[in-house]
C-alpha cells in the first residue's frame, strides 16, 4: 500500500426533509462520505478493494460499522479533513445516534466538521459532552425579506382591503422573531 498524502479529503451530506427516512439511514450517509472521500484519491484505496473482494461473493453490502472503519482509514490519508452535513435535524434519532458516535469517532486532530441543523436535544449534547469545540452561528430571517414575502403573498388575494393586508403583513412578520 502506497502512504501518500492528499491535502484535503472532503465529503457531503444533505439530509432532504422530503426523502424517505429509510434513504438517510447511517450505513447510507457513511458510505456517501467514503465514496467522496475514496474519489479525492488518485485510485481506489486498499481498504475499499479489500472490503469489496470481502462482501461482493456473498452479495452483501457492507454494514455502518465496516464504513465507519473504511472512511476513518480514508481520512488518514490527508493532510486535512472537512465533512459537511447539512440539515442534519431532517435525520431520525436512531440514525443520528450512530452518526454522531461516527462523528466523535472521526474528530481527529486534521478534521473539521460542519452542521447545519435546528435547536435539538441530541445535537447540542454531542459538542457539550465531548470536548467538541463549537461555533454557533444563528441563522434569522431578516425583517424585510419576510415583510417582502409576505406583502407579495397577499398581494396576490384580490378580496382582501389594502388595511388588511398591511395589517397581516405587520402583524405576521413581527411574530416571526427572526424564524
Amino acid at each position: 500500500m502506497e502512504a501518500k498524502f492528499q491535502n484535503i479529503g472532503l465529503g457531503y451530506y444533505y439530509f432532504r426533509y422530503s426523502d424517505p427516512k429509510e434513504q438517510q439511514t447511517a450505513a447510507i450517509v457513511t458510505a456517501s462520505l467514503v465514496k467522496q472521500f475514496a474519489s479525492c484519491l488518485d485510485s481506489v484505496p486498499e481498504e475499499i478493494d479489500l472490503l469489496y473482494r470481502k462482501l461482493r461473493p456473498k452479495g452483501r453490502k457492507p454494514d455502518f460499522d465496516q464504513l465507519c472503519t473504511v472512511l476513518i482509514a480514508l481520512t488518514s490519508r490527508f493532510l486535512f479533513n472537512f465533512v459537511l452535513l447539512d440539515g442534519l435535524d431532517e435525520c431520525r434519532d436512531k440514525e443520528l445516534s450512530s452518526i454522531l458516535t461516527l462523528l466523535r469517532a472521526i474528530s481527529i486532530e486534521r478534521f473539521q466538521i460542519y452542521l447545519t441543523s435546528r435547536p435539538q436535544v441530541k445535537i447540542n449534547h454531542f459538542f457539550q459532552d465531548g470536548g467538541v469545540l463549537r461555533t454557533e452561528i444563528p441563522i434569522l430571517a431578516d425583517d424585510l425579506d419576510v415583510k417582502a414575502y409576505l406583502t407579495h403573498r397577499v398581494s396576490q388575494s384580490a378580496s382582501f382591503s389594502p388595511r388588511f393586508k398591511e395589517i397581516v403583513v405587520e402583524t405576521v412578520a413581527a411574530k416571526t422573531q427572526g424564524l
